[in-house]
């Protein structure tokens, strides 16, 4: 399935309900960075003018009129033209960028609100492409390309009626390159839109097969296959290559018919201008500001329609990210996060689910089963019976095909989010400081509750004694924590979440010895008075449960405690058993 298919791109008329929606609140300053492009532009006809005029005094008879005034006029006016483009360029890049920031959160919120099924199809890639490259892309349009892009066309349209007012000859004469700039325009246009989405698309596919290249070298390095994903990568390489070629080579044509419209537009006003002097129906000094008007919009409209490339760009990004805005995933993350609502208590109830990966082969089947309020309940069962699916499912991570999952009596598509929190085997430190990771989970929570968290699950001390305490920086950038330690700051998360439901996907995976021991103290300090459901890698956190749910091949095999489970036999006996035998004498294997 293609990125395309994936993640929708917009039409004219939506991208601009959508920007017309981020923009509310921004009409005064948009107005005011108009006014001073207009006034800038009405700068390049007066200088024109106030020039003819000294040359008609210099020209002239001679009647001792100074030219002071008109040479200080032309450099005042000169002055202020540039000081109101300046705050224009300044008002307009600050408009854009205000727009641009709210079309990304939204964005970016539709994103992170789509299943994960669907995020994982799309790809890593398609996502960063849209929510970075694209809006950097239109970021840098919005500073520099769209303030030239509003200015030059202001000072056509400025430059037309100047030419007008000193004759309309010269007027029709200065318009003989319009035709040819609104044809190859046009022409331009109808071929650089298509070109411009297909070498975004080309890069945004260029980027996930890079992105998932550099996470899997290891993988691909093991099963000897980076001849075949570089082999790949270098055909991505090519089509994005020849995408980029093919717009280079549309830009090139269009640069040629512009040169040569301005040819044809400065030789027309010089032979009418040169005529209408010699009848004494225009003077020297007008048929010299005539040219320069015209010499003056060369640069201006070769400006406005060569930021046609820049902007066409601009807007096929703005279009992606329009697309995700408003799309119907974005309708509808929106309409459940109204409705959504805090369970009555901390009671599990699943009936009758079924789920699949779009293959049409069941990974969970008649999955049933109901956890009462702060009961703990471990699911286990082979690789493959479906415990991160039933999981994902819980945690509305995934939506079934069939059945249902209540907490607290609220369906789990309703659920606010704040009712749910999940722990992975693999805990992510957020770059930033411990107090940064930990007040993600509670924006609001003061030093003694964060204290009290990392208390509660056994990380006080070692948080405390880091070099700049709370406000160390953890992570990739930062002091590199342990497995247990980037265990217990998410438990700690969740503590100070306080969710009326806990899951953790096999807490204790990644921990061995004495962090084993640590981790397994702060899962139970962490489920102590909620509801909690436990993935359980080793046996030991089932026997630690005050039920078990085993799955096998997608379906519940049992449901019970340990002891029970025990003496009923069947294939919780079966794994104990395995379980118990594989555990070395000196306990290396042990709980």
């Amino acid at each position: 399935m293609s990125v395309a298919e994936e993640l929708p791109t917009a039409g004219m008329k939506q991208t601009w309900q959508v920007v017309r929606e981020c923009g509310r609140g921004q009409a005064g300053a948009a107005w005011t960075a108009v006014l001073c492009l207009a006034l800038s532009s009405a700068s390049v006809l007066v200088v024109p003018l106030l020039v003819g005029r000294i040359v008609d005094l210099v020209t002239g008879p001679g009647d001792g009129r100074p030219l002071g005034p008109a040479a200080v006029g032309a450099l005042a006016v000169t002055a202020v033209g540039a000081v109101l483009a300046a705050v224009g360029t300044g008002r307009t890049a600050l408009v854009c960028e205000n727009v641009l920031g709210r079309v990304r959160e939204r964005a970016l919120g539709v994103v992170l609100g789509l299943p994960l099924p669907t995020v994982e199809r799309v790809g890593r890639g398609a996502v960063l492409s849209r929510t970075v490259g694209d809006v950097g892309v239109a970021s840098d349009v919005a500073r520099g390309a769209l303030p030239a892009f509003l200015s030059a066309l202001l000072t056509l349209l400025v430059t037309g009626f100047g030419l007008l007012a000193l004759d309309w000859r010269l007027a029709v004469a200065g318009a003989l390159p319009l035709p040819v700039w609104a044809v190859a325009t046009r022409i331009y246009l109808r071929r650089s839109g298509p070109q411009y989405a297909h070498e975004r698309t080309a890069e945004a596919r260029l980027s996930q097969f890079l992105l998932t290249g550099i996470s899997g070298a290891r993988t691909l390095r093991a099963l000897r296959l980076e001849e075949i994903h570089r082999s790949r990568i270098e055909e991505r390489s090519q089509a994005w290559s020849t995408a980029a070629l093919r717009t280079c080579v549309t830009r090139i044509r269009f640069s040629l018919h512009l040169n040569g419209a301005e040819l044809l537009g400065l030789l027309a006003v010089l032979l009418t201008a040169s005529a209408l002097v010699r009848t004494g129906s225009l003077s020297l000094g007008a048929a010299s500001a005539a040219v320069l008007l015209l010499m003056r919009v060369f640069e201006p409209v070769g400006t406005l329609l060569y930021l046609l490339d820049e902007v066409q760009s601009a807007g096929a990004a703005l279009a992606r990210l329009a697309g995700i805005v408003g799309s119907p995933a974005g309708g509808i993350e929106d309409a459940a996060r109204s409705g959504r609502a805090m369970p009555g208590d901390g009671e599990l109830t699943v009936s009758g689910l079924e789920f699949d990966y779009g293959d049409g082969r069941p990974a969970v089947r008649d999955v049933s089963f109901r956890v009462r309020p702060g009961e703990r309940v471990a699911i286990v069962g082979p690789s493959g019976a479906g415990k991160s699916t039933v999981v994902g499912i819980v945690t509305g991570m995934h939506t079934p095909c069939r059945g249902s999952v209540t907490l607290g009596g609220v369906p789990v598509q309703r659920l606010d989010p704040r009712a749910t929190g999940l722990v992975t085997q693999e805990s992510h430190v957020f770059a930033g400081s411990v107090r940064d990771n930990l007040s993600i989970a509670r924006p609001d929570a003061d030093e003694a509750a964060l204290t009290a968290a990392l208390a509660e699950v056994g990380a006080v001390g070692w948080a405390l004694e880091l070099p700049e305490g709370l406000d160390t920086v953890v992570g990739r950038s930062g002091r590199t924590l342990t497995s247990a330690q980037r265990q217990q700051l998410a438990l700690a998360r969740l503590v100070l979440a306080d969710p009326p439901l806990a899951v953790l996907d096999e807490p204790t995976a990644e921990s061995y010895g004495g962090d084993r021991a640590a981790v397994n103290a702060a899962v139970d300090a962490a489920l102590k008075g909620r509801t909690g459901i436990v993935v359980a890698h080793r046996l030991s956190e089932a026997r630690a449960a005050d039920r078990v749910l085993v799955l096998d091949e997608g379906r519940v095999a049992a449901f019970g405690t340990h002891d029970e489970l025990l003496r009923d036999g069947g294939l919780y006996a079966e794994l104990w058993s395995t379980w118990q035998a594989s555990r070395s004498p000196a306990g290396l294997g042990g709980p």
